[in-house]
C-alpha cells in the first residue's frame, strides 16, 4: 500500500500535509500523536469514509478492515450473527455459491470461480467455528442470537472488532481496539495480531498494547508525519 502527498484542511487548519508512506508485508505499525493530530482522519481517509483534499492512494487492491466506533441503529434488530454475517459478505456469497453449484454449466463457471474464491478469502468453510472463537477470545459475554439494540456501547465495540476480524482483511485499521476490552481480552488480541501476517495501523492509548504488536512507529506532528523502525518503548527513548 502507497501514500503519496495526502492534504486534508479542516476548518482552515492543515490537519495533514502532504503525507506519504509505504506500508509493506506485515508492517505492524503504531500511529502516534497528540489529540487532534489527524491520526483518525488518515484512518478514515485510507478506509475511503472520507476524501482527503488531495493525493494519491495506492492501495493495490487490498482489502480494507476498518473498526468503526459505532454500530448504526439500522441494524437494531439483526442478531450479533445476523449483522457480522452481512457486513463481512458471508451470507450473500454462501446463498450466491450455493446456487451456483446447483446450476454449474460452462455459463457461469467463472462467476463460480470468483464466489469461491471470494468465500475463501473470508475463510467461508471455517466461518462459524472462527467467530465463535472471536467472541469468546473479546470476552463478550452474550448469545450470538442477542439483539444488537439490546448491547450496550461497550458490547456494540466488541462486536464491531470481530467483524473487523471476521472480515479477513489484507489490511487492519484499528482507531482504539482495546476500548472496553478487559485484561484476559486484550491479551487474547496482542497474541491474535501479533500472529497475524496482515499490515495494520493501530491507533491506541494502550501503550502495552503497542509495544507487544507494532514493528513501526509513525507520528504525526504538525501536519507532517516521522516515520521509525522501531518498537513502542524505543521510539520513547
Amino acid at each position: 500500500m502507497k501514500i503519496k502527498n495526502i492534504k486534508m484542511q479542516i476548518n482552515g487548519d492543515n490537519i495533514l500535509d502532504n503525507i506519504s508512506f509505504n506500508l509493506n508485508r506485515n508492517d505492524k505499525v503504531g500511529l502516534v500523536g497528540a489529540n487532534g493530530s489527524g491520526k483518525s482522519t488518515l484512518l478514515k481517509i485510507i478506509s475511503g469514509e472520507v476524501l482527503p483534499d488531495s493525493g494519491v492512494l495506492d492501495l493495490e487492491n487490498a482489502k480494507i478492515g476498518y473498526l468503526k466506533q459505532e454500530i448504526s441503529s439500522i441494524y437494531n434488530d439483526y442478531t450479533i450473527e445476523k449483522y457480522i454475517k452481512q457486513i463481512t459478505g458471508y451470507d450473500k456469497l454462501e446463498n450466491r455459491l450455493n446456487y451456483l453449484q446447483s446450476n454449474l454449466d460452462e455459463s457461469n463457471i467463472n462467476e463460480y470461480n470468483q464466489t469461491l474464491n471470494e468465500f475463501l478469502a473470508i475463510e467461508g468453510y471455517i466461518f462459524d467455528d472462527k467467530l465463535q472463537k472471536i467472541i469468546y477470545g473479546l470476552s463478550l459475554q452474550k448469545s450470538i442470537d442477542a439483539f444488537i439494540g439490546h448491547l450496550s456501547g461497550g458490547e456494540k465495540m466488541k462486536v464491531s472488532l470481530a467483524t473487523v476480524l471476521m472480515i479477513n482483511p489484507d489490511v487492519l485499521l484499528l482507531d482504539e481496539p482495546t476500548n472496553n476490552l478487559d485484561i484476559k481480552a486484550i491479551e487474547w488480541l496482542e497474541n491474535y495480531l501479533i500472529n497475524l501476517s496482515k499490515q495494520m495501523i493501530i491507533v491506541s492509548h494502550d501503550e502495552t498494547f503497542l509495544n507487544n504488536v507494532v514493528n513501526k512507529i509513525f507520528e504525526l506532528k504538525n501536519g507532517s508525519i516521522c516515520k521509525y523502525n522501531l518498537k513502542y518503548n524505543d521510539y520513547l527513548l
